[in-house]
């Protein structure tokens, strides 16, 4: 097969031969209609105190609270999808909040704990736990630029008459007429109606010994991270079956909304359902500056799971395409793992020209 873009419409073709010929399999073309204005809010506020509790022991203690609210659009120019009543809802109409009923999340509430606690004159014992929260505007789902305010085409296959150049116009496919009730082609910015604000759990334990002036450290670095990001490709996407190897059966009939929607294809949609873990073992030495010289050297063992995808695929290389069974299927190491990794840094301070005044101590002194 072959594909070929121009502008914003893509055709694919089963062979060069039809590329040449016009003769395109699929069609599709998104344009968008209207520029939208976009508002959210991010009121944010944090309480931290350092208390010297005993002798040898200092608490870090604090509070974070954020609050993200959903995109709003200054003339209300925002759609989402209802899965329960299949249909587009635009805000401001018909009871839709502006947010297109996406609630704000009040609950996120981060606090933070640290402590230090000393052991004679070279051991500390370290440790600490805090909470993040992120927007869930980092995708690309959120902007829910849908129809109307958006033009699609797209139908799952093709017109039965020869399909050639004689349908485009200025190279494009024509515009199909489009709207929330009778909704063409793709869906294609949706959004999980209870999303939830990603969060992530962070925790650390480390024990430091001074040996002759060297700092040793062994430390277990971990971190939570639940509500994560799922671009989900398509969750209009017909169940498993032997379509792919038979052409002859209709398969834009399977898609879940065939009978309400039945010229609407792909539905791709972000959900805050993702979980992960990381896990790491972090040793490190570090010789303290001796003649102008330090040196140091780490490790790290780490582990990091999850079932989202945690890098710019959004939705590509094959996640989701069974979007009851991302949990179970899904679930393994993140894109993002790296088990293993070592490093070692050096740095010396030249002696030259300490002794020197002037200019020339100027361009001398200080090179390292």
């Amino acid at each position: 097969s072959a594909q070929s873009s121009t502008g914003e419409g893509q055709w694919t073709f089963t062979s060069v031969e039809n590329l040449v010929l016009g003769q395109y399999a699929t069609v599709a073309r998104s344009y968008s209609l209207v520029a939208p204005h976009y508002q959210t809010w991010e009121p944010s506020g944090y309480i931290q105190d350092d208390w010297k509790a005993t002798r040898t022991l200092t608490l870090n203690l604090g509070v974070r609270y954020d609050v993200y609210t959903p995109f709003t659009e200054e003339q209300n120019r925002l759609s989402n999808f209802d899965p329960v009543n299949a249909q587009i809802i635009i805000a401001g109409q018909n009871g839709v909040s502006r947010t297109v009923n996406i609630p704000v999340d009040y609950s996120n509430l981060a606090p933070r704990i640290g402590f230090a606690k000393t052991f004679g004159q070279s051991t500390v014992l370290r440790g600490g736990f805090g909470m993040s929260f992120a927007p869930e505007n980092i995708a690309s789902g959120a902007s829910l630029k849908n129809q109307p305010f958006t033009s699609s085409y797209g139908p799952d296959t093709p017109s039965t008459a020869p399909a050639g150049f004689t349908v485009f116009s200025n190279g494009l496919p024509a515009v199909t007429p489009t709207s929330a009730a009778n909704p063409v082609g793709s869906i294609p910015a949706i959004e999980q109606h209870n999303y939830r604000q990603t969060y992530a759990e962070q925790f650390n334990l480390t024990l430091e010994r001074t040996l002759g002036g060297n700092v040793v450290r062994a430390s277990y670095v971990g971190m939570v991270d639940r509500h994560m990001i799922q671009k989900i490709p398509d969750f209009n996407a017909p169940a498993l079956n032997g379509y792919y190897a038979d052409h002859t059966i209709n398969y834009k009939a399977l898609r879940p909304y065939h009978s309400a929607l039945p010229n609407v294809t792909s539905m791709p949609i972000i959900e805050s359902n993702g979980a992960g873990s990381d896990n790491a073992l972090q040793l490190s030495f570090h010789r303290r500056t001796r003649n102008g010289l330090t040196v140091g050297a780490n490790y790290s063992y780490s582990h990091n799971l999850d079932d989202a995808l945690t890098t710019s695929l959004n939705g590509s290389g094959g996640f989701g395409v069974v979007p009851s069974q991302i949990r179970t299927i899904e679930y393994g190491n993140s894109d993002l793992d790296m088990r293993q990794r070592v490093n070692f840094t050096a740095n010396y301070a030249l002696p030259w020209g300490n002794s020197l005044r002037g200019i020339t101590g100027v361009l001398a002194r200080g090179w390292q």
